[in-house]
């Protein structure tokens, strides 16, 4: 006879939030929580982001739902991220954006790392939270996306002529002159002049086909929930 495994209160707590399908927890550690984020910290499959003072964190969370809602993935983002993954590739997304976004689009589409940039939320003197419009340093720049190109290759011993970037602005212009194919996803003209090819009529599958993956190697949505 096998007994059952006991387990803490804040274990129970993070079983029940994984089972309701919770992802995304916002936070600020300290005193009474600790037990509670140790539990965070042991279990994979919370993503937990950090504010500034623990009422932001309800803030916070309402902001993520609301802009959650208001997203609209681009057709093919999800095979193309998944088919990249499966056959091997390192999937990584850059934003000039904030992480409370990226870290959802990390989730949602198959992303294996996600950079981005933290907002900070802080209370004011009637102890009510703001956005106050600044953002935590680092900050992530046209600059930051050619670092964060550079760390990968360098620390996957990668050779440039190995990498895709894609982008549709001009931060991204040294970004995608860098890369070994450089693709500009319904980009700027200044963009699109330095790109090595660009899509304006297809989605994203076109990149797989770019590379040369036919219909029966992609991994169709269909499959993947």
């Amino acid at each position: 006879m096998t007994a059952n495994k006991t387990i803490t209160g804040a274990e129970a707590v993070i079983k029940a939030l994984v089972e309701n399908g919770v992802e995304v927890i916002f936070g600020y550690p300290g005193g009474a929580v600790l037990p509670l984020y140790d539990a965070i910290f042991d279990n994979k499959n919370i993503k937990h982001i950090l504010v500034r003072h623990e009422q932001a964190a309800v803030h916070a969370a309402e902001i993520l739902e609301k802009l959650k809602k208001s997203i609209n993935i681009n057709d093919g983002a999800i095979e193309l991220i998944k088919t990249m993954n499966h056959n091997n590739s390192i999937t990584v997304l850059v934003s000039g954006g904030f992480t409370f976004l990226t870290d959802y689009l990390k989730k949602c589409l198959g992303f294996e790392h996600a950079h981005a940039n933290l907002l900070e939320i802080c209370p004011n003197n009637l102890n009510k939270m703001y956005l106050t419009g600044k953002v935590i340093n680092p900050i992530l720049d046209k600059h930051a996306k050619v670092w964060y190109l550079d760390d990968y290759v360098r620390k996957n011993k990668l050779d440039y002529e190995e990498t895709i970037c894609v982008g549709d602005g001009a931060n991204d212009i040294e970004m995608i002159k860098k890369a070994g194919l450089g693709v500009s996803y319904n980009g700027k003209k200044i963009l699109e002049k330095e790109a090595n090819i660009h899509f304006k009529t297809t989605n994203l599958l076109g990149l797989l086909y770019a590379q040369g993956y036919s219909d029966n190697q992609i991994i169709s949505w269909f499959f993947l929930f």
